[in-house]
């Protein structure tokens, strides 16, 4: 039970995918885990899951401890690595409800310049020796799970009435991952607590929401650095003990820099969602200018409202493609700008 989905897109003329998934896994009908890591960055890779929670964990977990991610390896490389990890490990299932599908996201093997999917599969079948699949994804989006089949309903009915376009900013496909996981969270199977992330030749990068899971403390580090571009924050003996005394400096560090994280998420999922308010009043103020409800200037209004929002969503965007914690610490502090005239105007509503 889960919701994959990836897209890939030309900003200016570099090839980026982005791609989001939610954090619910499934581990037998009656057991789940809401907190699940279902995208993880391997090298200069993504891995997107769906299928058995603990099959994936399986994978991820021997994937941590194995030195085949290197940033050298290309998609190819590590899609075939994966396919060959399963059958080592002698994974293999006995129903079809169990098929359990990873995307791999990364550089083309012939041209480090390219990006390339691969589908790699662990699934039901009766023909010996063959229980694996790996498919290269070749056409530029890409969807997995029982929640996708809202998102595809979704996204078929808003291509037919020519509402949807590929994204042509970074902005536009944050944009887009937030409506797809958020649609998403309509099947029973899915949760909106989201995970998304994008990759390019030269970057790539995971954000998460507060909570979930990491598959190791290598992937831990991993995720922060690529955030952040602080290395090594999780040393092998602070992992053991969070709270040992001689380790109270780290553990600050570490705390210090997760809640910065978490509040990253927050910034982003709430600027996605005041951006999703103002499309919805500029819509509704559109089907009322075709009816002679409104007028050009009312829709104007709910236009520059939208533009506005946009440019206070954009350094939040700005500084997950860029990376670093301080373009990170800047975004937020606009945020929490924007947050004070919120709190300042609430108050005087209230003094009314």
């Amino acid at each position: 039970m889960t919701n994959n989905y990836a897209i890939q897109v030309e900003l200016g003329k570099t090839p980026h995918i982005f791609c989001v998934t939610d954090s619910q896994a499934s581990f037998s009908p009656r057991r789940k885990e809401p907190n699940a890591p279902k995208l993880v960055q391997h090298g200069h890779n993504l891995i997107m899951s769906s299928g058995r929670g603990d099959i994936v964990n399986r994978v991820y977990t021997h994937l941590s401890q194995n030195d085949v991610t290197a940033d050298t390896v290309s998609a190819q490389e590590l899609a075939i690595a994966l396919s060959t990890m399963f059958e080592e490990m002698g994974i293999k299932i006995q129903h079809q409800e169990d098929s359990t599908y990873f995307l791999v996201m990364g550089r083309n093997k012939d041209d480090k310049d390219k990006l390339q999917m691969y589908e790699v599969s662990i699934i039901c079948r009766d023909i010996p020796g063959k229980p694996y699949d790996l498919i290269p994804v070749n056409h530029d989006s890409y969807g997995a799970g029982s929640g996708s089949a809202y998102v595809r309903a979704a996204l078929e009915r808003d291509g037919e009435m020519g509402f949807f376009a590929t994204p042509s900013t970074a902005l536009e496909a944050m944009y887009l991952l937030f409506l797809v996981g958020k649609k998403a969270g309509t099947d029973i199977g899915v949760n909106e607590k989201l995970q998304l992330g994008f990759i390019s030749p030269a970057a790539v990068r995971v954000l998460r929401a507060p909570g979930v899971q990491h598959p190791s403390r290598e992937g831990l580090n991993r995720y922060i650095e690529s955030l952040t571009s602080i290395k090594g924050i999780i040393s092998p003996e602070f992992a053991e003990d969070f709270y040992v005394r001689d380790r109270k400096s780290e553990s600050d560090r570490y705390t210090a820099i997760s809640r910065t994280l978490d509040d990253f998420y927050y910034a982003w999922e709430t600027q996605m969602y005041r951006l999703l308010n103002r499309d919805f009043k500029a819509n509704a103020v559109h089907t009322r200018l075709k009816s002679g409800e409104a007028n050009i200037a009312d829709y104007e209004r709910a236009m520059q409202d939208r533009n506005i929002e946009v440019e206070a969503t954009q350094p939040v965007v700005e500084a997950f493609m860029q990376g670093g914690i301080e373009n990170i610490v800047t975004a937020l502090r606009q945020f929490r700008t924007g947050q004070d005239a919120f709190y300042e105007a609430a108050l005087q509503a209230g003094a009314r």
